[in-house]
């Protein structure tokens, strides 16, 4: 779990073995401009260029700067250093359309295949794309005595299940989960509850390959779902017996 917030960057081996993914998933995310790779730069003497429209054309501004920090690499340059497992750089990607280019004379930027990073706000990013959501805050209440029995809340759902409630727990889910959710409701009430975990990940446009980290940050998930220890999963039966789909039920917007 990732729980130091203050942390700055996470390496690839850290993403792949807490994600459970190749490094072929990541490569092209970067690749495609969906997830970007960071190295740190010493400092150096660079320039700062932003296009700016006017009219019909676009206009260059340099502003000279002493630059030190984590440098955005582009995809194509991620490629060469992925082909040559090191690549000479000049030019990074700054902040919003900037792009920081060495100054004429500063020696090139040697970056290594393992110099290379995810910064947490990229991570971020990275968990939206597998279908993680914020953990829900949850309260805790010191039970005194009781006079009755506990009455349970009623199992319910949205047609989408991205908001579901079993047995007192509320679940927020993220958009992979919920599809994960919603397949093994319709495989249950079709007779056929057990289903391929990596099966069901396919078909939610997960590139994971465990449900296991798909829903890690999701309090008692397992009390909703459950497996047979061979890769197979299916919905508690007396959810699928019990709940009740509500198109009405309001929840709010998880990203």
């Amino acid at each position: 779990m990732w729980r130091h917030r203050e942390r700055l960057y996470y390496t690839f081996p850290e993403l792949m073995d807490f994600y459970s993914i190749s490094r072929a998933v990541l490569d092209n995310r970067v690749l495609n401009g969906a997830l970007t790779a960071h190295t740190w730069i010493q400092p150096c003497c660079a320039e700062a260029i932003v296009e700016m429209p006017s009219g019909n054309q676009i206009l260059l501004t340099k502003t000279d700067k002493i630059w030190e920090g984590y440098g955005a690499i582009y995809p194509n340059d991620y490629r060469k250093i992925l082909q040559r497992g090191c690549a000479h750089l000049r030019e990074f990607k700054g902040q919003d359309s900037e792009m920081l280019r060495l100054k004429n004379g500063a020696p090139d930027i040697m970056v290594h295949l393992e110099d290379i990073v995810i910064l947490a706000r990229d991570r971020d990013k990275l968990e939206e794309y597998f279908g993680f959501s914020p953990d829900v805050a949850e309260a805790t209440v010191e039970v005194l005595g009781r006079i009755a029995p506990v009455k349970r809340t009623a199992a319910r759902a949205d047609p989408s299940f991205r908001h579901v409630t079993f047995e007192d727990e509320e679940y927020l889910f993220g958009t992979v989960q919920a599809a994960v959710v919603k397949q093994l409701y319709d495989s249950a009430k079709a007779g056929d509850p057990w289903v391929n975990g990596k099966k069901i990940l396919g078909n939610a446009g997960s590139e994971g390959n465990s449900l296991r980290n798909i829903f890690a940050r999701k309090k008692n998930w397992r009390k909703l779902i459950e497996s047979d220890s061979r890769g197979y999963y299916r919905l508690n039966e007396k959810f699928v017996a019990s709940v009740s789909l509500s198109a009405n039920d309001h929840h709010p917007s998880i990203g």
